[in-house]
């Protein structure tokens, strides 16, 4: 997606569900795909969120995140060793954004809309599960869906 060699103006929608932010340079792809689109063509694109309970339960608790924070190990390897797991021991980049960071990225596009998603009943610790998911997955959903318009 960083390498792509399309003509101006020839999609109307991009779609991404968890992908870019397994990739080096993840500007270039957002400036790709604003190349790309159509003049009101939509990009949907999804992108962790660096403030949901999957982070900082599974990295600050259950995987001893906190150790290797400390170690001074940056946050997209300690990321990529403890948040995507594979069977041959891959490591894949892995960044976590903010809905600032991701405003920043989409600059160019208008009519963005930014809503956070996936929360597994699991995830919610046991004295916040009264409260309606959806509530609380607005706040510490794992997923950022990012919608917006060329």
């Amino acid at each position: 997606a960083e390498h792509f060699k399309f003509e101006e103006n020839t999609f109307d929608l991009v779609y991404s569900n968890g992908v870019i932010h397994h990739t080096p340079n993840t500007k270039k792809i957002v400036e790709n795909i604003y190349h790309y689109l159509k003049k009101g063509g939509e990009v949907k694109c999804m992108f962790y969120a660096e403030s949901s309970i999957n982070f900082y339960l599974n990295l600050f608790y259950r995987n001893k995140f906190l150790i290797d924070y400390f170690n001074t190990l940056p946050v997209p390897y300690v990321l990529s060793k403890n948040a995507e797991l594979s069977e041959n021991d891959a490591s894949p980049i892995v960044e976590v954004y903010s809905k600032e960071r991701l405003r920043e990225l989409f600059k160019k596009f208008k009519n963005i809309k930014i809503t956070k998603h996936q929360l597994l009943k699991n995830e919610v610790p046991f004295f916040f599960r009264f409260i309606p998911k959806k509530i609380i997955e607005m706040f510490f959903g794992w997923n950022y869906v990012i919608k917006a318009v060329k």
